[in-house]
């Protein structure tokens, strides 16, 4: 979408949004059918397992691991590894 920046060495699977403004740093990986929200930051090293949301202006941190079916909330900031959702 209009102003992202997707940086070196991220891996895009298929069906994968990256909405307006959001920035993925380097060497992101976002599997099948993630969206990342407007604003949304993900930096270096960030892996979204597949079907995650991340919300508006949402920031995570160097590294974090996201797990299958998660939804983080808009505005979060998200320090650690978030598991699968149930």
């Amino acid at each position: 979408m209009r102003a992202a920046v997707v940086q070196v060495g991220v891996k895009i699977a298929k069906s994968v949004v990256v909405n307006t403004g959001a920035v993925v740093d380097h060497d992101c990986t976002l599997n099948d059918f993630c969206h990342v929200g407007p604003g949304a930051v993900l930096c270096g090293g960030v892996l979204l397992e597949q079907n995650v949301y991340v919300g508006a202006n949402a920031t995570l941190f160097p590294g974090v691991r996201v797990g299958v079916g998660t939804i983080i909330g808009a505005g979060a900031i998200v320090k650690n590894d978030v598991s699968a959702s149930s």
